[in-house]
């Protein structure tokens, strides 16, 4: 697929796209769409960074890993929260996705970030029944 550099008019339009089509996220980087200046850590209406959407979206591990480097290739922050004060740290650990975790991690995401019921992502893990995630985290 071809996606013209003018497609997005503006970086909730590149958001809705990623939101649709993220499997063609690296499509869209080939293409020379300039992301950093479209807001790739713009928040979606829901109030989540694309990152803390990949996290959380119902793909298989190797797919939601691929996206998460392309967009921290892109320039996503994986320490901003979103969503209830959540980062895409504590999303990924609430569903258990060590890969994604040791991703984020290896990119800078801060693991004792609270969010707003001051809770980290060990804590999250944890909580979520993901005891070897949680003891992954608290050994990073």
């Amino acid at each position: 697929m071809t996606i013209q550099r003018d497609a997005f008019e503006s970086a909730p339009q590149l958001l809705r796209y990623i939101g649709n089509n993220i499997l063609q996220f690296e499509a869209l980087q080939d293409s020379g769409v300039d992301i950093d200046n479209l807001g790739i850590n713009q928040k979606g209406i829901f109030g989540d960074t694309p990152l803390i959407v990949v996290a959380r979206q119902q793909t298989s591990d190797a797919v939601a890993l691929t996206e998460t480097r392309l967009l921290i290739d892109a320039g996503a922050d994986a320490n901003l929260k979103g969503e209830l004060g959540d980062t895409a740290l504590h999303t990924a650990a609430r569903v258990g996705r060590r890969a994604i975790i040791a991703a984020l991690l290896d990119a800078g995401a801060q693991s004792d970030i609270q969010n707003q019921d001051g809770k980290t992502a060990f804590d999250i893990a944890k909580d979520s029944g993901f005891v070897a995630i949680a003891g992954y985290l608290a050994s990073r």
